[in-house]
Formats: C-alpha cells, sequence, structure tokens
C-alpha cells in the first residue's frame, strides 16, 4: 500500500500533534463540459454557408453573413445571442456555443411564399406616426398633414426596407398598398405577425394576409448531420407532427447506449395551447420541449431559439427556470394564458409562457418536457428537465473522467495492490464525481446511495466491467404552500 504523504518533515522528533492544511477546489472531480446549441431553419441564397453542414456562429453579424439577411436562421441566431445577453444580465447564465445547420428553403414547383399587405385610405390626414409590427419589431412611420395615401404607403414600404436586417419579410409598394414578402417560401411565412397598433387621424391602415404560404421544408438531412459533436439542445424551426416524429427519430438514435449524444430539441408554438398539446401528446418524450404562447408576435422558430439559450445557457443540469424571462415579446392581453390554462399546459406536457410581471417580455410559467404518460399511465416525474438532464450530466461527468483516468488498463484481479484494484478506483470515481455534483447541489441523498453503487467484473464479454450507480436528482423548488391562520380576538 502506498504510503500517505504530509508536508510536515520527517526530521521533527518533538513528541505531539501536527495539522497542516491544503485547499481543495470543490468540483476538482467535475470536467468542464461545453455546452453547445444548434440551430436548425432555412438559410437565404445570399449566405455563405453550406446548406446541411454545422457551422459555428459568433455573433449576429457573423450570422447574418452565414445565413442571409432576414433569414429564418439569421432571426433565430439573433434571438439566440439576445437570450444569452438576458441570461447574462439577470444573473442566470450565459450564452452556449451556437451553432446552425442551415436548410435551403423549398424550391420547385408549387412553392410559395407568404405575402402580407397594409392598406392605406385617407380622409384628410393630420400629421402624426403610424405604428406598426412586424414579427413583433415596431415600424415608425411619420406622417405629414394632407399627405396622400399613396405617399403614406410609400413611406411604411420605404420604413419596413429600411429595417430589413431584423426581419423575416421584404416590402414592395403599388399605389396605397404596401406589400410584404416572407423572406422564404413555405407555410413558415403564414407565422408572420403583422399588426396596426396606431395611425393620426384622418388615416386608415389595415393589415390582411394576402397570400398563403405553401410547401414545408424538411429537417431530416439536417438533423442527421448533427452527428459531428455533441450538442445540448437543437432548436427547430418547423413546428408540425412531422418534425415531431422526425425529432423523436433522431433522438432515439443519439441516446443510444453507443452513441452517447445526449440532447433536447425545443419546438416554438405560437398557435394555440390545443395545438401545442397535440404536439406533446405525440412526441410524449422526457427529450423534447415545447414552449407555447398564443399569438405570441414572434416567430416560433425564435420561440425554440430562445427556450434553448435559456435552458442551456444555465450550466446546472437541474435549473430552475420558474418566472425567469425570456427575450421574447409578450402576447395581446387578451391572449396570456390564464392560471386554469397555465395548468393545462403543465399536465399536458407544453412549457407555457407568460407576459413578464412588467409586461416587456415573457416569463417561463415552468419549464417541463412533452412526458406527461409512461406506458399509457399518467406520469409526471419526468416533466421537469432537470430529472433527464441532471443524470445525462452525470453521464458525461463519468465518461470524461473514465476517459481521463483509465487509459490501456488491465483487469488484474487485484493482484499487484489489492486495494488499488480496477474495480475499486473506478468505484471511487464514481462517487467523488457523485460526491462532488452532490456539493454543488446537482444531487441529494448522496451518502445514503454511495453504499449502493456496486461495481463487479463481467462473465461476458471478456474486458467489460459493470457498473450500477443509482442518483437522486435534486429537483427544483416549484411551491410554496402557505395557511395563514388569522386569530381573531
Amino acid at each position: 500500500m502506498t504510503q500517505l504523504q504530509t508536508t510536515v518533515p520527517t526530521s521533527v522528533d518533538s513528541p505531539g500533534t501536527f495539522h497542516t492544511f491544503k485547499n481543495v477546489k470543490v468540483g476538482g472531480s467535475l470536467i468542464p463540459l461545453v455546452t453547445r446549441v444548434a440551430l436548425v431553419g432555412v438559410m437565404a441564397a445570399a449566405g455563405t454557408a453550406t446548406a446541411v453542414t454545422p457551422v459555428q456562429l459568433l455573433d449576429v453579424a457573423d450570422a447574418i453573413t452565414k445565413c442571409g439577411q432576414g433569414s429564418e436562421l439569421a432571426l433565430m441566431a439573433a434571438k439566440a445571442f439576445e437570450q444569452g445577453l438576458l441570461n447574462k444580465a439577470t444573473g442566470r447564465g450565459g450564452m452556449p456555443e451556437l451553432w446552425a445547420c442551415p436548410i435551403a428553403a423549398v424550391a420547385g414547383g408549387g412553392a410559395v411564399a407568404a405575402a402580407y399587405t397594409f392598406t392605406v385610405v385617407v380622409t384628410t390626414a393630420l400629421a402624426g406616426t403610424i405604428v406598426l409590427r412586424i414579427a413583433g419589431r415596431t415600424i415608425n412611420v411619420g406622417v405629414t398633414a394632407g399627405d396622400a395615401q399613396n405617399t403614406i404607403a410609400a413611406a411604411i414600404n420605404a420604413e419596413i426596407n429600411s429595417a430589413a436586417r431584423d426581419l423575416p419579410v421584404t416590402s414592395a409598394v403599388l399605389a396605397n398598398v404596401a406589400t410584404t414578402t416572407a423572406t422564404h417560401t413555405g407555410t413558415n411565412g403564414n407565422d408572420i405577425v403583422h399588426e396596426v397598433v396606431s395611425q393620426p387621424s384622418g388615416v386608415t391602415v389595415t393589415a390582411a394576409a394576402s397570400v398563403v404560404g405553401v410547401g414545408t421544408v424538411d429537417i431530416t438531412a439536417a438533423l442527421d448531420a448533427l452527428v459531428d459533436k455533441n450538442y445540448s439542445a437543437i432548436a427547430i424551426s418547423i413546428h408540425s407532427a412531422g418534425a415531431i416524429s422526425d425529432a423523436l427519430t433522431h433522438l432515439i438514435a443519439m441516446w443510444a447506449y453507443d452513441q452517447k449524444f445526449w440532447r433536447w430539441v425545443f419546438m416554438g408554438d405560437a398557435a394555440s395551447l390545443g395545438t401545442a398539446q397535440g404536439y406533446a401528446t405525440s412526441a410524449d418524450t422526457e427529450k423534447i420541449v415545447i414552449p407555447s404562447c398564443e399569438r405570441c408576435p414572434n416567430l416560433p422558430s425564435e420561440m425554440a431559439a430562445a427556450a434553448a439559450v435559456f435552458a442551456f445557457g444555465v450550466e446546472a443540469p437541474n435549473a430552475n427556470y420558474d418566472d425567469a424571462e425570456l427575450a421574447l415579446y409578450p402576447p395581446p392581453t387578451s391572449y396570456a394564458y390564464t392560471g386554469a390554462e397555465k395548468e393545462s399546459a403543465i399536465d399536458g406536457g407544453v412549457t407555457p409562457l407568460l407576459p413578464s410581471f412588467d409586461g416587456s417580455r415573457l416569463r417561463c410559467g415552468r419549464l417541463v418536457t412533452t412526458k406527461i404518460t409512461d406506458n399509457g399511465v399518467a406520469y409526471k416525474l419526468l416533466a421537469d428537465l432537470a430529472y433527464s438532464r441532471t443524470p445525462a450530466y452525470r453521464a458525461e461527468q463519468y465518461d470524461a473522467n473514465y476517459r481521463l483516468r483509465f487509459r490501456q488498463e488491465v483487469l488484474d484481479g487485484g493482484l499487484t495492490d489489492p486495494d488499488a484494484t480496477l474495480l475499486k478506483r473506478i468505484r471511487d470515481m464514481c462517487v467523488e464525481v457523485d460526491r462532488t455534483m452532490g456539493g454543488l447541489g446537482y444531487l441529494r441523498d448522496v451518502e445514503t446511495l454511495v453504499p449502493q453503487i456496486r461495481v463487479e467484473e463481467a462473465v461476458a464479454p471478456a474486458g467489460r466491467v459493470l457498473v450500477q450507480a443509482p442518483l437522486r436528482t435534486a429537483g427544483p423548488l416549484h411551491q410554496v404552500a402557505f395557511e395563514h391562520l388569522n386569530y381573531l380576538s
């Protein structure tokens, strides 16, 4: 057995006890893990990136260069970076590595880009400002007293195109009608909310959808390309039953014992709670998260991107996300989820997004996965992301520590040193990781479960060691129920 070492000199002969102190960094058994979020969406033809090839995005300008101005993917990236800044500003974490896997827009016969109109009618225009919103972005258009309707429509067109960097549309004008067209063909263009907020007296501006977008991109090839490295989360732009099916197929493969790419897919929805719950029911997995806010002005793809960075900008695998803010616009007041709808969303495997307390953004009602049943029976234990992310985090730590500590080892049965056998060292590694995670508040009841960690050599195949290591996640605190006893004298 190797003798313990001390810094007390061996030349000291006086009787007594001696104490030395060594500072040991908490978390020393944990290895830093890279957190990556990948965005899957449509790029513009002007983008320099290669379709269906993962590429890292360094900032918003880099995303515009690689994905194309006004593209679905560039706007997802801009929202992701905005969320990262919000995470930091609110003390909730920061920005994970951001990657994109671009998809080309739907092409060929039948593919149609969605279009919308702002129609201007004037009696006698008074001076003022027309306030419009497109996908939540505010467009201010100045009006001079006496302006003709065609003049105002031209001004609307000019203001929209001047903001093209941040919009999913471009604009053209004919007479008194400004027409916006989605940057891409396809059904996602039908999600672009156009609103008239206010207008001066004597001016009437009406927003309307004029052309329905047609065509759906296939995300399968993009998901298949995201096996080049491990991504913690993938935000997808498509919100449909088909996308859920594609995501499930991908996740089953990634979570396989020999792949070990533990990841989660985020898909946003702004249609209705019922629609989102339908997607959740078809998913029914702890590996998919569906943030939902009916009539959220943002694009559903932006909702997915913000939610993914919101969740994985925090290092703690068991983080509590209750009431934390997302960089998303709130819906009209009448569409905000009620208390009953919030409960229904959570029970149905949907993450409800609610107006923030100051009304400026959205906040997380409670981050849940779509896991709502198990073998057909209602099952809520895996609803919290913490209960799937924490075991995966521990598995990554076990893997990283194993690669670091056990290289070209030999199973010698303890013949050379019974107290330092390979099996004991493997068990020690597991205990060290668990205790460190417990010290950081990621796991609970660690000392109770340590005796249950079993390590033994397998009968077959030769060279395999079996480890059974129970854990209990330190779950987020969601509720405190107070009962106030109001004593009356």
